[in-house]
């Protein structure tokens, strides 16, 4: 078996098995940052073969996502996720992009009858037509 096929899976199950050990989040005592949730979610990809002559092997960044989550109190919540990627084409090859996706506030109103749980959002929000997560 080659020796880069070996390496890859052992990395993989190393991922796995470090994602299920993970402990749950903890809530913070603090009033200021009660309710605050900070989460990440990385794709990473594993590249190998012969380019010029060379062979190469490397682990690259495809997206990820930086996603910070504040609970103001019952009505008004925050909202900011940024979206990592790395730039392969043009001028700046390798280069690490940064772009807010969502930065937003949001108002929870009370039910209306056959409208449950209706909100609106001001800022970098939703499309309309996709959900929400």
């Amino acid at each position: 078996m080659n020796r880069n096929v070996v390496f890859v899976i052992l990395f993989l199950l190393l991922l796995c098995s470090a994602g299920f050990s993970q402990a749950p989040p903890q809530k913070f005592k603090s009033s200021s940052i009660s309710d605050l949730s900070i989460g990440m979610q990385w794709y990473l990809s594993y590249i190998n073969g012969e380019e010029d002559g060379q062979s190469f092997n490397k682990f690259t960044l495809k997206r990820g996502y930086v996603n910070i989550k504040k609970k103001i109190d019952d009505r008004f919540s925050g909202r900011i996720t940024t979206d990592l990627t790395v730039d392969k084409e043009g001028y700046g090859e390798g280069d690490v992009e940064i772009r807010l996706k969502y930065l937003y506030l949001k108002y929870q109103m009370k039910s209306l009858g056959v409208f449950t749980k209706p909100f609106f959002e001001i800022g970098l929000v939703h499309r309309p037509w996709l959900p929400c997560a």
